[in-house]
């Protein structure tokens, strides 16, 4: 038996040759194969984490707040009673300045009721006899003021400024009849030429709610528009055609109390034909 055979032959049963042990620790697993993985995919989630942090403090300072909208909100007059609210609708529209009437201004107007100068009722012309409407404590009456003499108006007198008065005097009508309380009649003192008295009468008789609301929204697109639509002044002209007054004599009755005996005019401002 030669050397090596000899070496060969002492050798323990089972044991590794020395030669061996760096190949098998080369390809020995490694005790944690997944934790090169869980690195990459935790690398991932912390850019994209960062991603979206700076998107959001991108928009917070980028973006601004939508703006606030404007609420409009729709006028209503004030007061508990039936004069109250006349007063406060006759306040509003005098502050409220509407154009189209005078280069001084718009006419003052003032609400009063009928026990101030002591009127109890109209006569009326309707056809061939005169109808003699009562006018009662709880009716209103308002009267518009020019700024020339006896509240007439100082300038000249035009279609405009005629279309101007018919729709104030049906504004005021319709806001005092749409009160939950609202008077029988609105009378409305027209800015007559001096000596003179215009009057013009609303009934509420003639303003069923689905009237009045009609005439709400015809009034608020007159006022909004720039140029008038045809359809619309017609409408206008017949709400307000034959409404219009102007007071020939006075008479008393046995109570005291006057009685306004009128005629029919055909316009609200000084430039129509006919009877003044």
């Amino acid at each position: 038996m030669n050397e090596r055979e000899r070496r060969a032959a002492t050798a323990a049963p089972g044991s590794i040759a020395s030669e061996a042990v760096p190949q098998i620790l080369e390809h020995e697993p490694s005790s944690h194969p997944h934790t090169a993985r869980f690195l990459v995919v935790y690398v991932l989630l912390a850019a994209a984490a960062l991603g979206v942090i700076g998107l959001a403090l991108h928009t917070a300072t980028t973006v601004k707040p939508a703006p606030r909208v404007a609420v409009k909100h729709a006028w209503h007059p004030a007061g508990t009673t039936t004069f109250a609210l006349a007063k406060s609708i006759a306040h509003h529209y005098t502050a409220l300045q509407p154009a189209g009437f005078e280069v001084q201004g718009a006419p003052r107007i003032t609400a009063e009721r009928p026990a101030k100068i002591g009127l109890a009722a109209l006569q009326i012309p309707t056809g061939q006899v005169m109808a003699q409407v009562a006018v009662l404590p709880t009716d209103v009456i308002y009267q518009l003021c020019g700024h020339g003499r006896e509240c007439s108006l100082v300038e000249p007198p035009s279609v405009r400024r005629e279309l101007r008065l018919r729709r104030l005097t049906l504004q005021l009508a319709v806001d005092t009849f749409s009160a939950a309380k609202p008077p029988k009649h609105v009378l409305i003192s027209l800015p007559a030429l001096p000596g003179r008295l215009w009057l013009v009468v609303y009934s509420r008789d003639e303003f069923n709610d689905k009237t009045l609301a009609k005439t709400h929204a015809l009034l608020g697109r007159m006022t909004r528009a720039k140029h008038q639509r045809k359809r619309d002044l017609a409408l206008l002209t017949g709400l307000t055609d034959g409404h219009v007054f102007s007071l020939t004599q006075q008479a008393v009755n046995e109570d005291q109390q006057v009685i306004f005996v009128l005629d029919s005019r055909a316009c609200m401002d000084s430039a129509c034909p006919g009877k003044d």
